[in-house]
């Protein structure tokens, strides 16, 4: 049975206009900003960081982190100064281990979504798969603890930024987090041409023999959308990309288009792991160009975790 984790290749588009407002539901915009620096006490209940070079530190009674049964997985972080009406949020999902995962993604991915709030004005992470990462390094049922940095752009205004460093947090966990299931959570990166790119949403499609993964970034330096159709999967192994096979590779990034199924293209995917709920594995390629550039793509590092139906 096919299946589309993200909604489809429209669906990683329409998270560009819903990124405000995914975001905006997902944590808790109050207010607050301060003094203090450095890490937050074992146990203390604060959030700290600096904001565009600024130390801020919340107020013990207004740093909370929630979870709750209904949505496996998900972490709600905030930490509120109330002299200065500002917030910093943090939206985690598919969060079981203690691990760095990467900010400016959205829900089907590892990872999570970053905010400012000062009074009205709110800067969000961009969905770029690159706007900061948080690294937690304790997760209990009743405990989070960990740090964080990333840069927030105003949703109408881009030029508008906050920058967040130094970032850390020691918080209760309030909540049940219930049972993620085996097929929550994805994963994408590689280098394009030497350039580091994480996908921010995934799609997967799944049929008997054939696997379907698509990545893409929205925003940012690296806009790439990655699709790969690999025929002839019943488990782990090398698959050589080759057209006639049905095994192909192709990246968009605005108007220009690469394809393994140009002539001179190399590459392969190795799938390291496979089974009813995901796809674990590697890739790498050179492809040619098929419109809007004439300068081939190379991907190296190329690494997949995605869940499947």
């Amino acid at each position: 049975m096919a299946h589309i984790t993200s909604g489809g290749r429209v669906g990683w588009f329409g998270w560009r206009s819903a990124l405000g407002a995914l975001l905006l539901g997902a944590v808790v915009a109050c207010g607050g900003s301060g003094g203090g620096g450095g890490g937050p006490p074992p146990g203390s209940g604060a959030l700290t960081a600096t904001i565009d070079g600024q130390a801020f530190a919340s107020d013990a009674s207004a740093a909370t982190a929630t979870v709750t049964a209904s949505a496996p997985g998900f972490y709600a972080l905030a930490g509120t100064k109330s002299t200065n009406l500002t917030t910093i949020s943090l939206a985690l999902y598919n969060l079981t281990v203690p691990g760095t995962y990467p900010l400016g993604v959205t829900g089907v991915m590892f990872g999570g979504l970053a905010s400012v709030s000062e009074a009205v004005p709110t800067w969000l992470t961009p969905l770029s798969g690159a706007s900061g990462t948080v690294t937690v390094s304790t997760l209990t049922a009743s405990r989070i603890v960990g740090t964080f940095a990333f840069t927030a752009a105003a949703p109408l205004d881009p030029t508008s930024t906050r920058t967040v460093t130094n970032g850390s947090f020691d918080l209760p966990v309030t909540g049940t987090a219930g049972t993620l299931p085996p097929n929550r959570g994805s994963s994408m990166t590689a280098q394009m041409n030497g350039a580091s790119w994480t996908a921010a949403a995934l799609s997967s499609q799944s049929t008997p023999g054939v696997l379907i993964l698509g990545g893409a970034t929205l925003v940012g330096p690296a806009i790439y959308s990655v699709t790969f159709t690999i025929v002839g999967v019943n488990g782990p192994g090398t698959y050589a990309l080759s057209n006639p096979d049905g095994r192909t590779l192709s990246v968009m990034s605005g108007t220009q288009f690469w394809s393994s199924q140009s002539s001179a293209a190399t590459g392969q995917v190795v799938v390291t792991d496979f089974s009813t709920t995901r796809a674990k594995g590697t890739f790498t390629a050179t492809i040619q160009p098929s419109g809007g550039t004439t300068v081939p793509l190379t991907i190296t590092n190329g690494s997949f975790n995605a869940g499947l139906p």
